[in-house]
């Protein structure tokens, strides 16, 4: 019981091909960088506040486990689909082993072309054939076993093969990628397969997740923002690929203890239509989830990207309150 040392990773989201690793890594630094709320943030990372952490956690929760922040980390899987896109579209994919059914191939079409058309000029062109296992046609895998593969590959790195407790942040795209990871960590801690399509993930990426798990460093907690997976359609395809059912929910990673939900009010993030996701989380018998509201004042305010959310005051302090305070087992 006590302090453990807890090194934060940090997950981006889709459309950022057009970087590379250390750009993405930039990206982050000057998000923490921004305003004060968020460079005490970036203070807490860096372990200035871990004195403060320890007195509070001794006092207020006797006997519990609570993180010793030893730095902070980002990881990369843009270059997936920066490979990918070089490729004719005709030849990126061999086959899909996780289709929409016709509904909702009309609910997907529907969500996805009035985001594109209104609230951005990229396209989610990574998000389909993530959620139904598009088959690489270069490498044989599933887009969705390599994007979650770099996320396990620098999450291993970034603890030292398991040495170290780790939190992470997910942002946009990168809350559907940790969730995943941690969902798989979690049923292969219960003996269960990891997704109920055996042939979404490899032998390789098994093996490599079985041992990680058996090391020493454990997950504190997830903590998303700009998370657009409570979309209907992303819901009951991520809970087809793990679970087998076509439902409107997602189950609990039991491997963290916390799940933390940051959301906006009043369409603060144009690409989020239900980012408050409560009444979709099933199986979390220790209440260890929870939305977080981020207050806004309309009109201002308003954007998806990292930097939007961390100039927004209350989503920093918020962050910070929970990473100070409430990530502890």
């Amino acid at each position: 019981m006590g302090s453990k040392e807890t090194v934060v990773i940090c997950v981006h989201g889709a459309n950022q091909e057009d970087k590379t690793e250390a750009e993405n890594h930039r990206v982050w630094s000057q998000a923490l960088e921004l305003e004060k709320e968020s460079r005490q943030v970036r203070g807490v990372l860096s372990g200035e506040n871990n004195e403060e952490i320890s007195e509070y956690h001794i006092k207020k929760h006797i006997g519990c486990e609570f993180p010793q922040y030893v730095g902070w980390t980002s990881a990369w899987y843009g270059g997936v689909w920066q490979r990918l896109k070089k490729l004719p579209k005709s030849n990126r994919f061999s086959g899909i082993l996780n289709p929409s059914q016709d509904g909702e191939v009309d609910e997907r079409r529907y969500l996805l072309d009035i985001i594109e058309r209104t609230a951005m000029r990229n396209h989610f062109d990574e998000l389909v054939p993530f959620y139904e296992l598009a088959v690489c046609n270069d490498t044989g895998k599933t887009l969705y076993e390599e994007v979650c593969r770099k996320v396990l590959d620098q999450i291993i790195v970034a603890t030292e093969n398991g040495s170290k407790d780790y939190i992470l942040i997910g942002h946009s795209m990168g809350c559907a990628v940790t969730y995943n990871v941690l969902s798989h960590m979690s049923k292969i801690a219960e003996g269960e397969d990891p997704v109920d399509i055996p042939s979404a993930l490899s032998s390789e990426y098994l093996d490599k997740l079985s041992q990680f798990i058996s090391k020493p460093g454990k997950p504190f907690g997830l903590l998303t923002f700009g998370n657009y997976i409570g979309y209907n359609w992303s819901q009951k395809a991520n809970t087809r690929l793990l679970y087998g059912e076509r439902k409107r929910h997602y189950v609990y990673p039991d491997i963290i203890p916390r799940w933390y939900n940051f959301y906006t009010i009043l369409g603060g993030d144009p690409y989020i239509l239900d980012d408050k996701m409560e009444d979709t989380i099933i199986s979390d018998e220790k209440d260890g989830y929870e939305d977080v509201r981020v207050w806004r004042v309309p009109p201002f305010n308003i954007g998806h990207g990292r930097h939007a959310w961390f100039r927004r005051d209350s989503f920093s302090k918020q962050l910070l309150k929970k990473l100070k305070w409430h990530i502890y087992r």
